[in-house]
Parts: structure tokens; C-alpha cells; sequence
């Protein structure tokens, strides 16, 4: 490895704990809200605090797509909505296809996980989701169909 390499490896494992804290917070801070939606004591303000707390998080992960991705792709293991939710939000912000269909194989096959790909797409801005979901309803697949 020469150095400018050696240098870039460095820089990105400095990073590494910073986008996984960031996964960690996104998919808490996901349950939390999800819980709270049908909690009395959480009121409009509540919720729309743990939302822009949400976006800061998943904003943090878009600085550097790659170890975001990352990050997530790790938290995908464990089958949990919170980080199937970052993930899924994550990968169709990148635009990467093989990300998609990664979290979105991901989602179907989990049931736990289904909650949180279904809200990512809800979460997400429609000109990112809209264009996925005519593929889906126009494709051959009923998983995605039922998307």
C-alpha cells in the first residue's frame, strides 16, 4: 500500500465509528417515533423533533456514501425495522441499484424488517421513491407488488 493510500485507509477507519453511531442513532431514533405515533404522551412537537433528529442522522450518513452504505449494509444483520429503515432510506438517496435491491431483498424477506422498508419509502422524498414504485407495481413479482 503506498502512502496516499495508506492515508486514505487511515482517514476512513477514523470515520468508521462516526457512521456507525450514526446507523445506531437513525434506526433508535426510528423506534422511538414509531412507538410514539401511538403513544398519548408524545404530541405533534414530540414527533416532529425525533423526525428532524431522524434527518440529521440520515443526513450525516449521505457525507460520505460509501461508508454510510457501509454501515448500514452491517446493521441489515441484525433483521431489526430500525436499521432496515436506514438502510432502505440510505441506499435509494444513493441511487445505487444494487443497493436497492439489497435492502429491499432485505426488507421482504424479514417480516420484522418490513415495517421499516415500508416507512422509508413513505419517508422519502417522491421523486427518489415514486420511479421504484411504478417498477414495482409494473413488475412480475407480487413481493414487490405488495411493496
Amino acid at each position: 500500500m503506498d502512502t496516499t493510500q495508506s492515508k486514505q485507509f487511515n482517514n476512513a477507519q477514523a470515520y468508521r465509528g462516526m457512521f456507525e453511531q450514526y446507523v445506531t442513532e437513525a434506526s433508535f431514533l426510528w423506534l422511538l417515533r414509531s412507538q410514539g405515533l401511538t403513544q398519548p404522551q408524545y404530541n405533534v412537537g414530540d414527533i416532529a423533533e425525533l423526525e428532524r433528529r431522524i434527518s440529521t442522522q440520515l443526513d450525516g450518513l449521505m457525507t460520505s456514501i460509501d461508508l454510510g452504505w457501509e454501515s448500514c449494509e452491517a446493521g441489515l444483520a441484525l433483521g431489526d425495522p430500525g436499521e432496515q429503515f436506514t438502510a432502505t432510506v440510505v441506499a435509494f438517496r444513493s441511487h445505487e441499484t444494487r443497493h436497492i435491491q439489497t435492502v429491499v431483498e432485505t426488507g421482504l424477506s424479514e417480516a420484522r424488517a418490513t415495517k421499516g422498508l415500508i416507512s422509508a419509502m413513505g419517508w422519502l422524498e417522491p421523486e427518489i421513491v415514486s420511479p421504484w414504485i411504478g417498477r414495482f407495481l409494473n413488475g412480475k413479482d407480487l413481493n414487490h407488488k405488495y411493496l
